[in-house]
């Protein structure tokens, strides 16, 4: 059953980022509508790259592809992702992050895991509060 929903969830994905893409070589945007297409375009691969990982699973396969991801990008794209739910909720979210952040792993799981972390304190905090992403690093090896 998960390799099925997986399946179908990536062709949906896959057809909203086809389309973002066509509607952005359609013609002229202006800039409020190309950034709007440019999340979209992001939300898709990112949700794409998740139901795929999703069938890996469902099938039986745990080796995640494994790849240099900047975190500092990341964290930023997700704070510009959600900031409409924030937003309808009346919560400020905000991202401090220090630039050149970076690990070694699977970007779909660091995607999910920050995508939920921050969904979960959006619907914890009242209207009028604050949800902030903070990023920073250390040269240390612990």
């Amino acid at each position: 059953m998960a390799a099925g929903v997986s399946h179908e969830l990536g062709n949906a994905l896959g057809a909203i980022l086809g389309w973002a893409r066509l509607a952005r070589r359609r013609g002229t945007l202006d800039e409020a509508t190309d950034h709007a297409l440019s999340l979209i375009e992001a939300s898709a691969r990112g949700g794409y790259s998740t139901a795929r990982h999703m069938l890996e699973v469902a099938s039986g396969s745990t080796v995640g592809s494994r790849e240099v991801i900047d975190v500092s990008a990341l964290i930023d794209e997700v704070a510009e992702l959600l900031s409409p739910r924030a937003a309808d909720t009346a919560v400020s979210l905000e991202a401090e992050v220090e630039p050149g952040l970076a690990v070694c792993g699977s970007r779909a799981r660091l995607v999910t895991m920050l995508w939920n972390l921050t969904q979960n304190a959006l619907d914890a905090t009242a209207p009028g509060g604050r949800v902030r992403l903070l990023g920073s690093g250390s040269d240390e090896v612990v």
